[in-house]
């Protein structure tokens, strides 16, 4: 698959969830970023919607695009079901594969609407843990994030 111009080879992981203690948490799990890999947050799903429509449409925008997302249910008037058939279009509409999305909501049955609605994967989030077991088995090391850059922005094969 042909990748659209980015100047950078870092991973591009977004936090779509509304409680800034769910942010650290998945920040906790990854591994220490060495440059290799950009956590960006979102507090609301319609605010990562509104950017993400800005960076598909702009070429420069290319390097702002989500490999990975982190995305919680409730999300307040959008819910993370929604954000994802949202985000599975958008991607569509520029024949671009679009993010590794996972479904990460304290109720497990709700991560599972995410992954039902376009999501990848569904794992448990526990805020009170230090970390996730979930995340770190997912992620143990950088090379694991590695495999991810760039998803976001490869074409798909016409």
């Amino acid at each position: 698959m042909e990748l659209i111009p980015n100047s950078s080879s870092a991973a591009v992981i977004w936090v779509i969830d509304d409680t800034p203690a769910n942010h650290r948490l998945v920040e906790r799990s990854l591994p220490p970023s060495d440059g290799s890999y950009k956590l960006i947050n979102y507090h609301s799903g319609q605010d990562a919607l509104d950017e993400l429509e800005v960076f598909l449409s702009d070429f420069e925008g290319a390097a702002h695009l989500p490999d990975v997302i982190f995305m919680d249910y409730y999300l307040g008037e959008t819910n993370g079901g929604q954000v994802t058939v949202t985000l599975r279009k958008l991607f569509d509409e520029y024949k671009l594969q679009g993010p590794y999305i996972i479904g990460h909501s304290s109720m497990y049955s709700c991560s599972e609407v995410i992954k039902t609605l376009g999501g990848d994967i569904a794992i448990t989030k526990n805020p009170r843990k230090e970390k996730s077991r979930d995340i770190v088995s997912l992620f143990p090391d950088l090379s694991s994030i590695a495999l991810f850059a760039g998803r976001g922005r490869q074409r798909i094969p016409q």
